[in-house]
């Protein structure tokens, strides 16, 4: 009979997969049974996206190869691939019991439990591992998913005397005679260690040598383009170098390397860190880069509070650098921004086909690094201008409503599209029924989505917590906007509603957790945003504020109201 399994591995061995997996089918249905058709045939099977018939054969495999490490490994990581993070760690736990001195295996384990939040967990079996490795090579794999814990949450907890010896480790291998690739990818990773140890001028004197590295290798003769996962990488190390020098308040740099974002993949719709439409290419109409006295495109990003929030600095750009702005700033902004910039034209993306064609253009996230390079201050400037009508009609309906308290607006969830995110931004609505309370104040919902059913649930009666049914952000911003400047101050977590009050310049306290992002100073001696200035910072810890974090969100909300 005829057999497919050794030419399924020449393949294998050759790297070409297609060819490969064909192969490996045909030694499957053809009952050629061993370890390695199951462990090959099924991760090759993952790789390609067939997810089910991966399951199914290593799964087949186990029940002839129960003590096989590796299907037990590529078994957990197929469970890593679609999320179902508990089976995946039995697993590998069952690999690593198998053969207790896999490297893959104790990546693979570091890499679900980082995905299940169980961070401290995580930080245990790398420093276990460790012991194990026989190179800086290995032992940087093994600390790659836990620097990717910290750039996806800073306050994580760090066994700083862990990542200290793995820094100075990697200091002394870069001193040893490296090729130029090898110190590339040895000073990213000591730049990304000095940054998990918040060593800020480390981390930048790190990526300054890794350029120089990389710019030796590009001028090499033999040398042509950079390889596209090179370069892929460059831009992602890049970005959470700059996301690193914004929380630590070293914006100019932070802004500079904040433009890598364009071309960094993300999860979820919006598939780049920094998305935009951009109605013409770069050939088209090329990007602005400080040129004055020209007319420039100024485009919306992804996020509309991060639009606001840059758009707020475009009059200090325009005084000083004397451009003729024209505004795409996203259609629920539009009304909004002809009604602030009556001066600038301002379009919807259905008017595009008549816009006159600019000399240049720019994503409005690259605002900041020209007002940083000019040395203008930061602080915005500008003040949103909401219908007057509306807002006064609004205002008399919360007055009577509120019986001679204060108003003021609150807002509790954040990051409502993902869940794990949205944990890390909220706090509970009794929270805020609370803070009503004790300091008699009359809340207005400025909350997105329907949350009548939630306040109707701890207040039924309205008395402290009122849901105005007449306004949905998601349907007319302007409507809301309206609302947040009916308000007397505004109570908040980091969310849109940051930005709508502050543009507005109506007080506002934002409630900035532990988990804080790039649009927040880490220093907890900080008390106030950089870029609005009516905007005040109270700092908790969730999930739930202590009991002094409470306090002092009281005083400062006092302060607000008088």
């Amino acid at each position: 009979m005829k057999s497919y399994l050794p030419k399924a591995i020449h393949y294998t061995t050759k790297g070409e997969m297609e060819n490969a997996l064909i192969e490996y089918k045909k030694a499957y249905r053809n009952k050629e049974y061993s370890e390695v058709l199951f462990q090959n045939y099924g991760a090759l099977l993952k790789q390609n996206n067939m997810l089910k018939e991966s399951e199914l054969v290593l799964k087949e495999g186990l029940e002839y190869y129960p003590d096989s490490p590796a299907i037990h490994l590529n078994l957990g990581n197929l469970y890593c691939k679609t999320e179902i993070y508990a089976l995946a760690v039995s697993y590998l736990r069952k690999s690593i019991e198998l053969e207790p001195e896999s490297i893959e295996a104790r990546i693979s384990l570091i890499n679900a439990l980082k995905n299940m939040g169980a961070n401290q967990l995580a930080m245990s079996i790398a420093s276990q591992s460790i012991k194990l490795t026989r190179s800086f090579k290995e032992r940087a794999r093994i600390v790659a998913p836990l620097i990717e814990m910290f750039q996806t949450n800073s306050s994580t907890g760090i066994n700083e005397e862990f990542f200290m010896k793995l820094y100075k480790d990697c200091k002394g291998t870069i001193l040893e005679n490296k090729s130029e690739p090898e110190k590339i990818d040895l000073m990213i990773m000591l730049a990304q260690l000095a940054m998990v140890l918040k060593k800020s001028d480390e981390a930048v004197k790190a990526q300054k040598e890794a350029l120089r590295s990389i710019v030796i290798e590009m001028n090499k003769p033999s040398k042509g383009k950079l390889k596209k996962d090179f370069v892929a990488n460059w831009h992602a190390f890049n970005w959470n170098l700059a996301i690193f020098l914004l929380k630590q308040g070293s914006l100019e740099l932070g802004w500079q390397l904040y433009e890598h974002g364009l071309c960094v993949e993300a999860k979820g719709p919006q598939r780049w860190q920094r998305s935009l439409f951009k109605p013409f290419t770069s050939e088209e109409v090329p990007i602005w880069d400080g040129q004055k006295n020209v007319s420039v495109l100024v485009l919306g990003e992804q996020g509309i509070g991060d639009t606001m929030m840059f758009l707020s600095l475009l009059p200090s750009l325009v005084d000083h650098y004397k451009i003729k702005p024209t505004l795409v700033p996203g259609d629920r902004l539009v009304q909004i921004y002809r009604r602030t910039f009556p001066d600038f034209k301002t379009y919807f993306y259905t008017e595009l086909e008549n816009i006159d064609r600019p000399h240049y253009q720019i994503a409005c996230g690259s605002i900041p690094r020209f007002i940083c390079s000019a040395s203008i201050d930061f602080t915005s400037r500008m003040q949103l201008i909401s219908y007057p009508e509306l807002k006064e009609e609004l205002r008399q309906r919360y007055l009577k409503k509120a019986g001679g308290r204060k108003i003021v607006g609150i807002s509790w969830k954040g990051g409502i599209q993902q869940p794990k995110r949205a944990a890390q931004k909220s706090v509970e609505i009794e929270f805020m029924l609370r803070v009503m309370k004790d300091l008699d104040l009359f809340g207005v919902s400025l909350q997105y989505g329907d949350v009548k059913k939630e306040i109707v649930g701890i207040d039924p009666d309205n008395k402290y917590i009122y849901v105005d049914t007449e306004i949905d952000a998601v349907k007319n911003m302007d409507k809301w906007l309206c609302q947040v400047s009916a308000v007397d101050f505004v109570l908040t977590v980091a969310n849109t509603t940051v930005h709508g009050a502050g543009g507005l310049h109506v007080p506002c306290l934002a409630l900035i957790s532990q988990y804080s992002d790039w649009r927040w100073l880490d220093d907890p001696s900080v008390e106030q945003s950089y870029i609005y200035p009516t905007c005040k910072i109270a700092r908790i810890t969730l999930p739930r504020p202590t009991p002094s974090e409470y306090g002092n969100i009281l005083e400062k909300l006092n302060a607000l109201g008088h």
